[in-house]
């Protein structure tokens, strides 16, 4: 039988891919920023932002309000 330590376990391993997953898209963020500075290209692209999140709310079938509040914090997060 399955014991609830053995879910827990796999909802933390979860976890840490998520965690991991935004350190990684971070670092490549900061490549385009580093790359946008260099070319003087406008640093926000709210059509690009959209485009993300139509994208992945078409792709996976969760709640598109959740990818949409979920991307709204990991863009609010790029910017600090």
């Amino acid at each position: 039988m399955v014991e609830l330590a053995e879910f827990r376990a796999k909802i933390d391993k979860a976890d840490d891919r998520i965690i991991e997953a935004i350190i990684a898209r971070n670092k490549v963020r900061d490549e385009v920023l580093a790359f946008k500075k260099e070319n003087h290209i406008t640093l926000k692209n709210i059509v690009r932002e959209d485009y993300i999140v139509k994208r992945l709310q078409n792709k996976y079938d969760l709640d598109p309000a959740f990818i949409l509040s979920l991307y709204e914090l990991i863009f609010a997060q790029a910017k600090i």
